[in-house]
């Protein structure tokens, strides 16, 4: 063989060789895309989960705040049931006027229920 013929041949090997190191790299790189991928789907996802129980928790919190002011009506209910110094017009007017923002709360509670539940 000649000096040409070797240097030809060497470089033949070499470009192999690099060659063979780029598709490794590649591969590596491939890999890592796909793992980066699948991390960034499940950050989505978690951060999915993440706000659907944000949004869980704020409907819960509405519910709690009106069935407390159901319980503060039902009482102003009760006590008015219990006072005989009121006037029976007024007394039976201002029940009816509770009963009337206990049944509102108790619709905006089965709303926000359902709300939950989607």
């Amino acid at each position: 063989m000649s000096n040409d013929e070797n240097s030809a041949d060497s470089i033949k090997s070499s470009f192999s060789e690099d060659l063979k190191k780029i598709v490794h790299q590649q591969t590596k790189l491939d890999h890592f895309k796909d793992k980066l991928i699948a991390t960034q789907a499940n950050s989505l996802s978690t951060k999915d989960k993440l706000i659907a129980i944000q949004d869980t928790l704020m409907i819960q919190i509405q519910i709690n705040n009106l069935l407390k002011q159901k319980d503060e009506l039902n009482k102003r209910v009760k006590d008015l049931y219990q006072n005989d110094k009121i006037d029976p017009t007024y007394k039976e007017q201002q029940i009816l006027d509770l009963d009337r923002e206990i049944d509102e709360i108790q619709i905006e509670i089965e709303q926000l229920t359902l709300k939950d539940e989607e």
